[in-house]
Parts: structure tokens; C-alpha cells; sequence
């Protein structure tokens, strides 16, 4: 019987090469953490800390710690954005992020100062509309009050109030005959259409 010779390959270990690309927002914030950082920094020493406080910074505060059970019944399911709702505070993110909470404050007053801040805000709440009209029609459903019978004829069929002016008949005195005039005619037009 013949001997197999068996060979014994070594196996090399395997480099595992992240690319910076397919980190997450949180995940390339996390990176930096342990950068130095003071309150007299270069803003852009953490760029990407920065960035996901800016996020945070646009989020309701009301959601802000809210378990995340609870955001998914909001319809919040962004991984990003639920990493950021952990956060309660600022100092929360400061500790976490490896960021003093001066840094955090001296970037909100350069975030809520600049023109873009508020346009933010409305982008992310933007995601959120679907879910304030499904609670909208179910409420009307359930209700059927006239003022979210009203917001949602506004919201999804674009209906808009005419403005109506209502008086009495009685024109009153001080006014001439052609104003009395003038005046009966726009009512007669505004009530044959």
C-alpha cells in the first residue's frame, strides 16, 4: 500500500481592508474619538464627529432617547438616525463621541447661526410626513372632526378656503350712489357663481 503524501498547506491569514467608503457616518465619527480635541480646535479636526452632531442637532428633542421600539412605531427606521436618538443630551454625545461639551456648543451656535440649519431640519422631518398623514386619516377616521377633515382636503387634495366677506344687505350710510352700486354688483357676482 503506498503512502499518500499529504501536504499541509499554511494558511495565511487574511487582511481584512475597510474601505473609509463603506463606513457609516457613526462609524467614521467613532474613529476619531480618540483625536484630541479642545474647545480652540480646527472645526474640521473632526469633520465627520461634527457632521453626525449636526444630525443630532436637527432631530426633535422629544425623540431624543426614546427607545427604539417606540421609534419604530414613529416610522423612524434610518440606522443612523436611530444610533443618534440613544443620545439624550449633549453631554450624552460629547461623551460618547470623545467631544467636549464646549466644542458641541461652540458648533451649535455656528450650525443654528448658519442659513442651512433650519432648511436641515425641515429635510428630516420631511421623512417623517408619511407617518403624520397616516396618523392624520386614521384620527379623521375614527373622529370625524372637521379640522382634520379640512387638513387633510388641504394636505392631499390641495384644497384651499376662498376668502368670503358676508354682510347684512344694509350697505350703511356715507356712501354714494355709484360706491352702493359697485357694491351691489360685486355681490351679485359673487353670489350667481
Amino acid at each position: 500500500m503506498k503512502k499518500r503524501k499529504t501536504s499541509h498547506v499554511k494558511k495565511k491569514k487574511k487582511k481584512i481592508e475597510v474601505h473609509v467608503e463603506e463606513l457609516s457616518l457613526i462609524e467614521r465619527a467613532m474613529g476619531e474619538k480618540n483625536m484630541a480635541l479642545t474647545a480652540y480646535s480646527h472645526p474640521d479636526g473632526k469633520q465627520y464627529t461634527r457632521k453626525a452632531f449636526e444630525m443630532w442637532m436637527t432631530l426633535p428633542d422629544q425623540f431624543k432617547g426614546t427607545p427604539e421600539r417606540i421609534t419604530a412605531l414613529l416610522g423612524i427606521n434610518d440606522p443612523i438616525l436611530l444610533e443618534l436618538l440613544k443620545y439624550p443630551t449633549m453631554q450624552s454625545f460629547a461623551e460618547e463621541f470623545g467631544v467636549i461639551p464646549q466644542t458641541l456648543s461652540r458648533w451649535r451656535g455656528e450650525m443654528e447661526s448658519g442659513a442651512d440649519f433650519l432648511t436641515d431640519v425641515k429635510k428630516q422631518m420631511r421623512k417623517l410626513t408619511r407617518n403624520v398623514i397616516g396618523s392624520l386619516y386614521r384620527k379623521m377616521l375614527e373622529d370625524g372632526d372637521a379640522a382634520r377633515v379640512m387638513a387633510w382636503m388641504k394636505i392631499v387634495e390641495d384644497w384651499r378656503e376662498q376668502l368670503g366677506i358676508e354682510h347684512s344687505g344694509d350697505i350703511g350710510e356715507g356712501l354714494t350712489d355709484e360706491e352702493k352700486k359697485a357694491i351691489d354688483h360685486l355681490i351679485a357676482k359673487n353670489t350667481a357663481s
